[in-house]
C-alpha cells in the first residue's frame, strides 16, 4: 500500500509516560500487481500501543481449579462493574514480562517470577509470525480500527481454601493511576460465562488448544505455592 498523507487528529498524554493515545486519518491506496488502485482504503486508526493479559490458574487443595478476574469501572462502556482478565498496557520502562509481573501484583496482589510465565500467544502464533501472516506475536482485538496487539500469558499457583476466601472480593489496584479493582474468584471452567472480555476468551481458547497439542501440561503440573498475596 502507498501512504500519501497522515493527519494527526488528536493526542492524549499520559503523565510521566508521555504520549498515550493517538488518533490519525491516513490517505492510503492499495497497490495490486504493481498498480495503485483508484479507490482509497479505510485509513482512520486509533493508536494505543500493545498490552498484555494474564490467565491465572489457581489450583486449590480442594481438587478444583479456579481463576481470578478483575472488576473495575470502564467509562467507554458506561459501567462501573466491568469484569475482565487481569491486564495492562506495555510501556518503555520495563520488559514485557516485567509488565506482566507488575500488573499481577498491582491488580491481584499476586507475586510471580518470570520463569513461571508461559507466553500463550508466542506458542500459538510463532509460525504465523515467521511466515509474515501477523505483524507481531499477539492477539488482535480490533485490527480494523486499532493498532493494539495483546500478548497473552498463563501462570498457575497452588492455593489453599483459606487463601481463595481471602482473595474473593478483595480490593486492589494502583490508586495513583485511578485504578479501583475488586477481585472475583471463579471456577476456571466457568470463567467464560462471567464476561465477554476478548482477552479472557482468547487466553482460555489458546490454553486449551495448546494443551491438546501437548505444548502445555495439565493445570497444577508446574504450580508453585501462593505465599505472598496482599492481605
Amino acid at each position: 500500500m502507498n501512504i500519501h498523507e497522515v493527519e494527526i487528529q488528536s493526542v492524549d498524554m499520559f503523565g510521566k509516560r508521555g504520549v498515550g493515545f493517538v488518533k490519525i486519518k491516513a490517505d492510503v491506496s492499495l497497490v495490486v500487481n504493481g498498480k495503485e488502485e483508484e479507490k482509497k482504503i479505510p485509513g482512520i486508526a486509533f493508536l494505543r500501543g500493545d498490552a498484555v493479559g494474564i490467565l491465572v490458574a489457581l489450583c486449590c487443595e480442594d481438587g478444583k481449579v479456579y481463576t481470578v478476574l478483575v472488576e473495575q469501572p470502564r467509562v467507554p462502556l458506561g459501567t462501573v462493574r466491568c469484569i475482565e482478565l487481569p491486564a495492562g498496557m506495555i510501556d518503555d520502562n520495563d520488559t514485557v514480562k516485567g509488565i506482566v509481573i507488575k500488573e499481577l501484583k498491582e491488580e491481584c496482589g499476586i507475586t510471580v517470577k518470570k520463569s513461571e510465565l508461559t507466553e500463550l500467544t508466542k506458542l500459538a502464533y510463532e509460525d504465523a509470525y515467521e511466515k509474515g501472516h501477523i505483524p507481531s506475536l499477539g492477539m488482535m482485538p480490533s485490527p480494523g480500527g486499532c493498532d493494539e496487539m495483546i500478548g497473552l500469558y498463563y501462570v498457575e499457583k497452588k492455593v489453599t481454601v483459606t487463601e481463595l476466601n481471602d482473595m474473593q472480593g478483595r480490593l486492589e489496584g494502583n490508586r495513583e493511576e485511578g485504578e479501583h479493582i475488586q477481585l472475583h474468584i471463579v471456577p476456571y471452567d466457568d470463567a467464560w460465562k462471567y464476561c465477554g472480555d476478548s482477552k479472557l476468551l482468547s487466553a482460555m481458547f489458546l490454553y486449551e488448544k495448546l494443551r491438546q497439542k501437548g505444548k502445555i501440561l495439565l493445570p497444577g503440573t508446574s504450580a508453585s505455592p501462593l505465599t505472598n498475596t496482599n492481605a
